[in-house]
């Protein structure tokens, strides 16, 4: 073994660590990871939505089994965040913490898989480099959805799987393993196939029924929160949760609207998987992608060329079946990283090989720093800069986080909103409690939000610190609802200051800005003479206006 392999493999780990880590709140909450993250804080499944309502909202008391799983996902997801907000606090850096270590830790098990596949030290250096710098893989680590670790638990099993096939050891880690990814999202089961196709390949040693017997015991104790969870669910209302109702095709009326399931018929599908693939990984990368692909199918008899082409065939049935949306695709993307490395063997000895390759690399990072960190990217979009920095914007809203920290800071609100439900009161009685003892101060402080918000971004922002502290919250339309024919509502309640948070018409959802109750309620404070404070995002826009005041005055 060559000396330089791990100093290498240690550079190539802190090159990932440093995109993974760096700025790691620079980009907004938007998405479905402000779902996993509100929930993740106390462990509640409760989105505040009519939309998708949980059995936290079907019961007057929570039964003891909703709070072993939650209604549209497994719960490891769930307990690992919530175990980094009780350590660090809930913030947007700490949310997405997890994620990130877990996007290290896969370019880890990368070099092992390779290594141990392939027998080559050149592959399992070149896959791990290549992961480290993908911008697609750097994209998924950096935000709160449970995909990265997914693919951390995946590439474990994956690893174990191929020792297994060597030595005949470690069927209980991978039983384990397999089992805590089931536990972080039911798409996981697409290596069961993978695996069972593989060993007809790789004719492993004699399987003894005992040790089969234990593992799939381990397996099954260790999913057991679902499998409790789903059975007590269809004993109380008739159905499983969201994800195994929707593929059984049973009739949930309180789901009627499953977002994410537009995904379109087949041929749409089929399309979607090409296209998105060279928008997320942009054209340098989907060209290696091609020629690895052909050297794969060149070389089919070998071992790793067998076992990437199965788990390509099922990873593309996968995508064919759920949709190639960005969250799935990287799924995908440790395998393209393997099948590059194995195609860069062949080469691995001519002197321009090894020049190429630095060249590809440095690409990469290019690639990567110009769509992770770059506020105004430079060039055309896939070919210089990924379009998966849609998903992870920069659009200011994390200044309104700073902000209400800030307004809240050693304080503690001395009334707040009457909640329709038990456990939400107990979090805040709980919150209340804490913060007297703590030596903070109460006070009358209202915030109004502003109703155009996305709902992921105001269950980030703003509904946390209603359920879990207990702040008086109220969007602008039912505030102008409430001092329609009294001017002074607020204040009569005993309110010191109000607190409007109005943000820029284009993080609208709504089309018609200048008839929203927000252009309204700005309008009515202007002609009063208030002035607003404003918070800008990092390109140097205006993000947010922020008015105080105590009502509104006749």
């Amino acid at each position: 073994m060559n000396k330089r392999v791990y100093p290498l493999l240690l550079l190539i780990i802190i090159v990932g660590l440093f995109f993974r880590l760096y700025h790691l709140d620079l980009h907004d909450v938007v998405t479905d990871e402000a779902f996993y993250g509100m929930r993740s804080i106390g462990l509640i499944d409760f989105l505040g939505t009519s939309l998708q309502p949980t059995p936290f909202e079907w019961f007057e008391e929570v039964p003891w089994w909703a709070r072993v799983s939650f209604h549209d996902h497994p719960p490891l997801t769930f307990w690992i965040e919530n175990i980094f907000f009780t350590l660090f606090g809930a913030t947007v850096w700490v949310m997405r913490l997890p994620f990130a270590l877990a996007g290290v830790a896969s370019i880890f098990l990368m070099f092992l898989i390779a290594r141990d596949l392939t027998k080559d030290y050149h592959a399992a250096l070149v896959s791990s480099a290549l992961l480290s710098v993908s911008a697609y893989h750097i994209w998924i680590s950096r935000i709160g959805l449970q995909e990265s670790l997914l693919i951390f638990f995946m590439l474990l099993s994956v690893w174990l799987f191929v020792r297994f096939c060597s030595t005949g050891r470690h069927l209980y880690l991978i039983a384990v393993a397999l089992g805590f990814a089931v536990l972080v999202k039911y798409t996981v089961v697409v290596l069961i196939p993978i695996f069972g196709l593989f060993l007809l390949f790789a004719k492993p040693q004699k399987i003894l029924l005992k040790k089969v017997i234990i593992a799939s015991f381990l397996f099954i104790v260790i999913i057991s929160p679902i499998i409790i969870y789903n059975v007590f669910l269809y004993k109380a209302r008739g159905h499983f949760d969201f994800q195994l109702s929707y593929l059984l095709g049973q009739d949930v009326p309180n789901w009627e609207s499953r977002p994410g399931r537009e995904v379109g018929g087949m041929p749409e599908k089929f399309s979607n998987f090409f296209t998105n693939y060279l928008h997320f990984h942009g054209i340098l990368f989907s060209a290696m992608s091609v020629l690895a692909i052909f050297h794969l199918f060149l070389r089919r008899k070998e071992r790793a060329s067998q076992f990437i082409i199965i788990s390509l065939f099922f990873f593309f049935a996968l995508f064919m079946a759920i949709g190639p949306q960005e969250r799935f695709l990287v799924m995908a993307t440790p395998l393209m990283a393997l099948a590059i490395a194995f195609f860069y063997m062949r080469f691995a000895e001519y002197r321009f090989a090894k020049m190429l390759l630095i060249i590809f690399l440095l690409t990469e990072a290019f690639f990567s720093v110009n769509t992770h960190f770059i506020i105004t990217p430079y060039g055309k979009e896939s070919l210089y800069y990924s379009s998966i920095r849609k998903e992870s914007p920069f659009l200011g809203l994390n200044e309104l986080e700073k902000f209400l920290l800030k307004e809240t800071e050693g304080l503690y609100p001395r009334e707040t909103f009457p909640i329709k439900y038990a456990f939400v009161r107990e979090l805040q009685n709980n919150a209340r409690e804490k913060a007297e003892e703590e030596g903070k101060n109460p006070i009358m402080k209202l915030f109004v939000t502003d109703s155009r918000m996305n709902l992921p971004s105001y269950l980030w922002y703003f509904e946390r610190y209603i359920v879990y502290e207990g702040w008086p919250m109220i969007s602008d339309e039912n505030y102008l609802y409430l001092v329609k024919n009294d001017k002074n509502y607020f204040t009569e309640q005993g309110f010191t200051e109000t607190i409007f948070m109005k943000i820029n018409d284009s993080f609208s959802t709504i089309q018609n800005n200048s008839a929203s109750s927000a252009a309204i309620l700005e309008d009515s404070l202007i002609t009063q003479g208030k002035e607003p404070e404003l918070l800008y995002s990092l390109s140097g826009k205006e993000a947010l206006r922020i008015y105080r005041f105590e009502s509104l005055q006749k």
